[in-house]
């Protein structure tokens, strides 16, 4: 990729680029990476633009610009870089760089998503569930957030272990929501820890175990998990699947409390 990006291939430096941003068969350099990107971003390599935006939008190897992000990711995803339109899409979402517009952030995030862009499909789900510039529907919500799971995305799986639990635009199924609860924990999501936590808890798809249970509320709890400082406070105040010790249920429902 280096010589080929010297002799002025665009491509190339683009990809040189990519090497230098995670590692891959040379040491890690964001500056450099940076420099690639954006030189071949401004000879009009949409993959480098979106290369370059997300430099921009996470501060790596360059002062963050949001702004300038957004405005890359925008040009990008409006050539049918199916990436950018995900990356312009959460912007848009999130207000990032440009107004909160949830009508334009699930065109872009379905287009990725219908593209094949699998963290497009868990956000679009996410927008289609919680009805947000587009109306409420579980059914199609369900489907994308399946989609996602099943090609590896970790929050997915969480996201559709609930739609499964709570029969929300599918059948209730515990037996299935527990294996994909159980999948993202094992791959360190640290809500699904909780709600993997709960059906081992109240044996939802899956024989009681407390102490399994417990294992899973406090890795939770302590990495920040609301429900399971309050879940794991009650196992400690019960004696379920751990000694009683209310000292520490006391801290735990403390904390929780606190954060509201």
């Amino acid at each position: 990729y280096k010589m080929a990006a010297d002799r002025g291939n665009m491509v190339a430096l683009n990809n040189y680029g990519h090497m230098l941003h995670k590692g891959l068969g040379i040491a890690v350099d964001y500056e450099e990476a940076c420099r690639c990107f954006k030189k071949a971003s401004d000879c009009g390599i949409y993959d480098a633009m979106n290369n370059y935006g997300f430099m921009l939008d996470k501060g790596l190897g360059v002062e963050k610009n949001k702004e300038e992000a957004c405005i890359l990711f925008k040009i990008a995803a409006d050539r049918g870089h199916i990436g950018a339109m995900n990356n312009y899409g959460h912007m848009l979402h999130k207000g990032q760089g440009c107004s909160v517009d949830y009508e334009e952030a699930c065109k872009y995030y379905k287009m990725a998503a219908d593209g094949g862009v699998v963290d497009a499909m868990n956000n679009y789900g996410f927008m289609l569930e919680n009805g947000l510039g587009v109306p409420i529907n579980n059914e199609e919500a369900c489907y994308y957030f399946k989609q996602a799971a099943d090609k590896g995305h970790i929050g997915a799986m969480n996201n559709y272990g609930h739609m499964l639990h709570k029969g929300l635009g599918c059948s209730e199924n515990m037996e299935e929501a527990c294996r994909y609860f159980k999948m993202a924990s094992e791959r360190g999501n640290f809500v699904a820890m909780n709600n993997y936590g709960y059906m081992l808890h109240k044996g939802l798809g899956c024989p009681v175990n407390c102490k399994e249970a417990c294992k899973y509320y406090k890795i939770a709890a302590d990495n920040g998990v609301l429900d399971a400082m309050n879940n794991f406070g009650f196992m400690l105040e019960n004696g379920l699947g751990i000694p009683t010790n209310n000292e520490e249920a006391c801290y735990y429902f403390k904390i929780a409390a606190d954060k509201g």
